[in-house]
């Protein structure tokens, strides 16, 4: 009896302690990923309102900074009698750009007089004079004459407001405000990320400038005593796959007002799964005004499922390992109460513990390769993710700046940079995918010039290098490049360029750091990346080296090593070994390094085709 005890009670203690550590890697693997979430969509915000500057900035240098608006502001205040005609004037002037400006998402253009005073509202033309001093943003720009930008409270609405001083003949006559509604801040986001919205503003925050017709209209959008709601129409329901679920605005009032009622009074980002699914995850971001109050949370929605596989994984791994011990402690037990039965049957109990204890083993190591294989395939997700952020960004910029150019039939050279640029940013977006499909590659080869990708390249990244005071050369003629065609992927050679240049750039900005810190003049040294092309019998060859001083020739057969790198912490190690794999394996081509008079080179060579596609 006392034996069976201790069994019993070790029983107890090992599933007890299993359960403890597997609830503790579940609990820190949940938090991790809902901390990435919160961060994606910190991300999604700070680009969407990062484009909205470079926007607005462009509007005002073009279309307000400009002397026929100031000179009409200056002239109201010199004259305060004649302020409706000048008024009027600014009106007239400023309405085509106010209304062009609607279509991207600006719903405010407000003048200001320098004490405060409201001049003009584009919004609302026939209400102005009032007093503003209760606005924060526009008394700080209007004594510091610097430009500002945050979410603040008006009289209408709550906004994202890009405040800008205005100076006239030297003198600060006031300031222009353009801003983002709350409503139309989360339709741009929806439209650029693909994730449902909403946002919430705590009631308190509301009647404090509001009037009471406002207020009205406020009150439809009540989810609770403390708190107004409301999604962006193209938000009703969520997207792709999830949209089966229908809408999930019962789920988001219920984390509101039930789940999260406490917390959101911290007005600190958190996310969570939805408290009725958990195929849906909220991504919650607190709306902070420019006096640093919390008015409310911006809201996104979004389909995931890496949630759910963590639960499973966990849940799974959790039942086989405690059915595995309790099997194992009963196999124990009666090995220990059989002792004394002869030595065929503790040969056959044993063989029975072995097996037990193998399959096991086997079922642990299943389990562990299965939560290894979701943990990469949900990094792999959130890399190309991340990458596609700054690209959409930089997408909807060049769009809208294409479309002003249009307005103003900029000249064509203006407007096909505009076009490079959008372009580009497409080029960039496709690489994400040709890398995760990189080892097995789904796309046709096509022949192109390599002296053309190469012009390319250096043409679309030569002003970063040009920062560093490093120059590329170009040494061929017009009658190799007619003849340097090869049969690959234009692509994957171009982003084999990018990487050999990097390393060039970094190891003659080390040179030159090298050479400062042995006081030697530093300005006969030139940093230079030289490519050259040659037409051999049978293949192409192309030629890069750079003046950075060489590669150590104790590891020179070690570049093209997987996790091999020269830069400590700043390395992957896999920049070079993943431009040999592309350079061999996808385009049949060889790569190699070596070391010249005063740097290294790189060596690539193709077998040559002949002309049929210009790339």
């Amino acid at each position: 009896m006392k034996r069976l005890l201790i069994f019993f009670l070790a029983a107890v203690a090992v599933i007890a302690s299993v359960h403890y550590v597997l609830n503790y890697f579940k609990s820190e693997r949940i938090e991790s990923y809902y901390s990435h979430r919160v961060i994606i969509a910190k991300n999604n915000f700070n680009s969407t309102i990062s484009s909205f500057e470079k926007v607005f900035r462009n509007i005002l240098k073009e279309n307000i900074d400009v002397e026929e608006v100031k000179s009409l502001m200056s002239k109201a205040r010199e004259y305060p009698t004649d302020r409706d005609k000048y008024r009027n004037f600014l009106r007239k002037y400023t309405e085509p750009i106010f209304e062009s400006m609607k279509s991207v998402g600006l719903t405010h253009m407000h003048y200001h007089f320098s004490d405060g005073t409201s001049f003009l509202r584009m919004h609302r033309p026939f209400y102005f004079g009032d007093d503003l001093s209760f606005r924060k943003g526009v008394m700080k720009v209007n004594e510091t004459k610097e430009f500002t930008s945050g979410f603040e409270n008006g009289r209408h609405l709550v906004a994202y407001r890009f405040i800008f001083p205005l100076e006239f003949e030297g003198e600060h006559i006031g300031s222009v405000e353009l801003s983002v509604g709350l409503r139309q801040l989360i339709e741009v986001m929806n439209r650029n990320f693909g994730v449902g919205y909403a946002y919430i503003l705590g009631k308190d925050k509301l009647f404090q400038n509001y009037t009471a017709s406002v207020m009205d209209k406020f009150e439809e959008k009540s989810i609770s005593n403390d708190y107004y709601m409301e999604r962006c129409d193209a938000c009703i329901e969520l997207r792709d796959e999830v949209s089966i679920h229908g809408d999930i605005e019962e789920d988001l009032v219920k984390a509101i007002n039930v789940r999260n009622y406490a917390v959101l009074k911290n007005y600190k980002a958190f996310a969570e799964i939805s408290p009725l699914r958990d195929n849906v995850i909220f991504a919650y971001l607190p709306i902070i005004d420019m006096n640093g109050n919390g008015m409310g949370y911006i809201i996104s929605h979004s389909d995931v499922r890496g949630y759910a596989n963590i639960i499973r994984t966990y849940r799974i791994l959790a039942i086989t390992i405690n059915i595995g011990l309790i099997f194992l402690l009963i196999i124990l037990f009666v090995l220990d109460r059989s002792r004394s039965k002869a030595k065929d049957m503790n040969a056959i109990l044993e063989m029975r513990v072995s097996e037990k204890v193998q399959e096991l083993r086997e079922k642990e190591q299943f389990f562990a390769q299965q939560s290894k294989m979701v943990t990469m395939g949900e990094m792999l997700a959130s890399i190309i993710h991340q990458w596609k952020q700054p690209l959409n960004s930089i997408s909807l910029v060049s769009d809208l700046l294409l479309f002003e150019s249009e307005q103003r039939n900029d000249d064509p050279e203006t407007l096909q940079s505009l076009k490079i640029i959008k372009e580009q940013a497409l080029f960039m977006s496709q690489t994400g995918e040709d890398f995760r499909k990189f080892m097995k590659p789904s796309k046709e080869k096509i022949v192109f010039s390599i002296t053309e990708a190469a012009s390319e390249v250096i043409e679309l990244f030569q002003f970063s290098f040009t920062r560093y005071g490093i120059e590329f050369s170009k040494e061929w003629d017009q009658e190799i490049a007619e003849k340097a065609y090869i049969y690959g992927y234009p692509n994957e050679l171009k982003h084999v360029l990018l990487n050999i240049f990097n390393n060039a750039r970094d190891a003659i900005v080390d040179m030159r750091e090298k050479i400062v810190e042995s006081n030697e003049d530093v300005s006969y040294f030139d940093g230079v990346i030289t490519i050259s092309a040659e037409i051999l019998e049978e293949s192409v060859v192309l030629k890069i080296s750079d003046t950075g001083g060489g590669i150590p020739e104790n590891i020179i057969s070690k570049v093209f090593d997987k996790h091999f790198s020269t830069k400590n912490e700043h390395g992957s190690g896999i920049g070079l070994f993943m431009s040999k794999e592309m350079v061999v394996k996808s385009m049949n081509g060889k790569m190699i390094a070596k070391n010249i008079v005063g740097g290294a080179e790189f060596i690539l060579e193709f077998p040559k085709a002949e002309k049929k596609i210009i790339f």
